[in-house]
């Protein structure tokens, strides 16, 4: 019996709809196949990146290099350099910070002086590439002659009529015997460069490491637009009214915040800031004594109208961290009242 052509076609249309569906059904599964999808499961990365490698070496003596390489165990990226990068002493030209790698490279541009300790300070700039987990602390350390200076000394910055800290701000150390004493209104920050530079944390709590034990005149600003330059009427400023030397400071405690993920301490100093709004506007002229060595056993007592010097340098008694600063405090004073415990005012001649 021959088929005929109709039957032909009958039975050639259910197998093209066959052959239709298969190659259908098989591109679907080979795009599935190819989708890129992101992976699931294990924890989130919440570690910093570990350094591996520092070249030359940290705490290196009698340095001589103009190029330092720090590497990692990933890959790391910068962030906030002009604002958390700094060194100590400063220079007048600020190293090159560059990713090589796995690690950075650090270009020295400025002449360095002679039996100098200097550190590199990155602060929270280096972070891991994929979480943007941020390395604490983070310093480099060398000296250009034989010896790393090694003295300590902690602080803590607080706002002088609130009693709040103050955050993040820098303090200044002047080896005594390099500036002059002044006599009526204090130009020191606007007129010489510190030997040492420190940075408060953002619980006020600041630790100046590599000091010579020599008397030093301490200053500190709170860099409001992050320019590392003291600005008056906008940055609050503070100073001690006397010399610390760090070798006669009685010892402290030093531990590891887990929590803000950077080294806090007991203060040895309290630094009372305020904001210097006389000088900008040129109306008047300060005789300030801002930061006695030594204060009451609660900081709240130096904040009541009408104390006077001498109350403020009677023995003190260091509060742990951890301590609510403003527990004990009684009413926070007008600035008026605050004036007369922290500053001497005088019309401008």
């Amino acid at each position: 019996m021959r088929t005929s052509d109709k039957d032909k076609r009958r039975g050639f249309v259910p197998l093209l709809g066959r052959a239709a569906l298969a190659v259908f059904f098989c591109t679907a599964f080979l795009w599935r196949c190819a989708t890129i999808m992101t992976p699931t499961g294990g924890p989130k990365d919440t570690l910093p990146p570990v350094i591996t490698l520092m070249t030359p070496d940290n705490f290196t003596t009698n340095f001589k290099d103009r190029k330092i390489y720090i590497e990692f165990d990933e890959f790391v990226q910068i962030k906030d350099q002009q604002k958390e990068f700094f060194t100590s002493p400063q220079m007048k030209k600020k190293p090159t910070i560059t990713l090589r790698g796995r690690g950075i490279s650090v270009q020295l541009r400025d002449t360095l002086r002679e039996n100098t300790t200097y550190a590199l300070n990155f602060g929270s700039a280096i972070c891991d590439n994929n979480e943007g987990n941020p390395l604490y602390s983070m310093r480099y350390v060398f000296s250009t002659g034989p010896e790393i200076d090694s003295m300590v000394l902690s602080g803590y910055t607080v706002d002088a009529y609130k009693a709040d800290s103050v955050s993040k701000s820098f303090i200044y150390f002047y080896i005594a015997d390099s500036v002059p004493e002044p006599k009526e209104y204090d130009s020191t920050l606007f007129n010489y460069k510190p030997q040492v530079i420190a940075r408060a944390e953002t619980n006020g709590i600041f630790l100046a490491q590599n000091l010579k034990p020599v008397p030093y005149r301490v200053y500190a600003f709170q860099d409001t637009n992050d320019n590392q330059m003291y600005e008056p009427s906008i940055d609050k400023v503070g100073f001690l009214d006397s010399l610390i030397n760090p070798a006669l400071m009685p010892d402290f405690s030093v531990w590891y915040d887990s929590l803000r993920h950077y080294v806090t301490a007991d203060p040895q100093v309290f630094m009372r800031m305020f904001t210097d709004v006389a000088l900008a506007d040129g109306l008047a002229t300060t005789s300030c004594w801002v930061m006695p060595v030594l204060v009451p056993d609660t900081i709240s007592d130096c904040f009541k109208a009408g104390a006077t010097q001498e109350a403020a340098e009677t023995p003190f008694k260091s509060p742990s961290v951890a301590q609510d600063i403003t527990e004990e405090a009684a009413p926070v004073p007008s600035e008026a009242d605050s004036n007369r415990v922290f500053c001497n005012w005088a019309p401008s001649s």
